[in-house]
Parts: structure tokens; C-alpha cells; sequence
């Protein structure tokens, strides 16, 4: 296990109240470790070595998958194993054994997207929460300012006509006898908005 702090941030989206952040009140989410239907077991997030490396730490704690429909599990079906998510940032840490299970339970969650990469691509259709990493943010952030660049050059080889048709395509506004300057900026627009969309076109 890894000493690191693990961010958990809600995923941001409009909601019937309009209102986003700090100023947003959504009710916080409980979760838990759900039984898989097709394996009978609860889907943990914990190999076999994590529960032998939390044994050797100390965790008396019965962590074992294993589903009785006859009793509740005397971990799983607990308060304790029990993942309030809130609706700000939360920091969970790997060195605490109780933080460090909750984040397995999370990463198996549909609940919770493992990377906003994964979440963006439409892996995670019913999370409310994202594992944060700052290393891969950079990364896509990187890529997406690549993307702008990449855009900027290409666009400044295309024709008026051709802009003006690309706005038209990509913006909906018919710029037809507008000044080169007018196409210009609204075209920058369609770019920082979208680069990627732009390019495929």
C-alpha cells in the first residue's frame, strides 16, 4: 500500500437547483461494497494480498467477499464500511487501513469514476464522484492546450469560405458577408470551446 492521500471530488453537473460548488446543496451519497449478481460476492476492490497486507498491519476486520443471503456480512453490512460522499472535495488516506479499504470499495464503484479521463470517455455513466489524480489532470490538460495549438494552425490555412462554412457546421451562425476579423474571432471561439471537434472537421 502506497502512502499517498487520495482526492475525491463530485463530479460537477447541473442540477434541478441550478446551483454548482460550494454554493451547491446536494444531499451526500452513502455507499457500500454491493454483491456482484454474477459472482455472489461483495465487489470489494481487495486482492487477496491487500487483505493478507492488512491482516500483517493489524486489521482484525472480516474481509473476506464472501455473500450469505441468510446473515449480514460482519464487515460489509456494517456502519463502518459504510462511504459517505459528499458533495465537496474529500481526502482519504492510504496509510489509515480503514481509509485505505473505503478507497478499494470506491475504485469498484460505479458510483465513483476511477479518472476523469475514463469519466469523459463514458466509462462511468452513473458516477457522481471521480478519483482526482493530479499527475494525469496535467496530462490531459497538456493534450487539450496541444489540441488548441494544433487548431490554430490549421485554421489559419483555411479559406474565408471555408471558415465561414465551419462556423456555420460547428456554430450554427450563418457569418456569411461578415469581415475576415468577425470570422476570426468567432471561430476562436468554436476552437476553445471544442479543438478536438474543430479538427475533425
Amino acid at each position: 500500500m502506497s502512502s499517498v492521500k487520495v482526492e475525491i471530488r463530485p463530479i460537477e453537473s447541473k442540477r434541478w437547483h441550478n446551483k454548482t460548488g460550494q454554493e451547491s446543496f446536494t444531499r451526500p451519497k452513502k455507499i457500500q461494497a454491493l454483491v456482484d449478481a454474477t459472482t455472489m460476492r461483495y465487489a470489494t476492490g481487495l486482492s487477496e494480498a491487500d487483505i493478507k497486507e492488512l491482516a500483517k498491519k493489524g486489521v482484525n476486520y472480516d474481509l473476506s467477499p464472501h455473500y450469505n443471503s441468510e446473515a449480514p456480512h460482519p464487515f460489509w453490512d456494517s456502519g463502518m464500511a459504510i462511504i459517505k460522499l459528499e458533495n465537496n472535495t474529500m481526502f482519504f488516506d492510504n496509510d489509515n487501513p480503514l481509509d485505505y479499504i473505503k478507497v478499494r470499495v470506491m475504485k469498484a464503484s460505479k458510483y465513483v469514476a476511477n479518472s476523469m479521463a475514463e469519466y469523459d470517455l463514458g466509462m462511468w455513466p452513473e458516477a457522481t464522484h471521480v478519483i482526482f489524480d493530479e499527475a494525469e489532470q496535467a496530462s490531459v490538460m497538456a493534450s487539450k492546450v496541444e489540441q488548441k495549438n494544433t487548431a490554430i494552425i490549421e485554421a489559419s490555412k483555411l479559406s474565408l469560405d471555408r471558415k465561414v462554412q465551419l462556423i456555420l457546421v460547428l456554430g450554427g451562425k450563418n457569418m456569411k458577408n461578415q469581415s475576415a476579423d468577425f470570422v476570426a474571432v468567432e471561430l476562436d471561439k468554436i476552437i476553445t470551446k471544442d479543438a478536438g471537434e474543430f479538427l475533425r472537421f
